[in-house]
């Protein structure tokens, strides 16, 4: 809105706030230059994905998600299936980089080479990352 020099006042900040927080982009309308409505979407999480990411907690697995969303939504979603590490804002060449970066680390860290993802020190703990895009 305010690339198209629409007013955006407060009242209409604190929802779109309080929305990102909840996993949801908030789309406003304007007539005339002035705001006449916004509201909220979502891509809503699969019912089973909080189960997966607690059963594969339960095997110690440690679960990534490697995404283009901003951190705000990507913060709530995995808060809300329960995912332990998150990488938001991240374009596609951005994702494969971080995957590759990733694998390269679990692999050293499994040599004794590289620390850094804090493994477990039993070998039976390994990460697994999530591309939900």
């Amino acid at each position: 809105m305010r690339e198209n020099n629409v007013q955006v006042g407060p009242e209409v900040d604190k929802y779109v706030s309080e929305h990102d927080n909840l996993a949801q982009m908030c789309v406003s309308v304007s007539i005339d230059g002035k705001i006449a409505g916004s509201f909220a979407v979502t891509d809503p999480v699969k019912p089973e994905a909080a189960r997966v990411i607690s059963y594969l907690h339960s095997i110690n697995i440690t679960s990534i998600r490697v995404t283009g969303d901003n951190w705000a939504t990507a913060a709530a979603s995995a808060k809300e299936v329960g995912i332990d590490k998150v990488y938001a804002e991240t374009d596609p060449l951005g994702k494969a980089d971080r995957i590759k970066e990733l694998r390269v680390r679990l692999y050293n860290s499994y040599r004794g080479g590289v620390s850094g993802l804090r493994l477990p020190s039993s070998t039976s703990n390994f990460i697994l990352v999530l591309n939900a895009d």
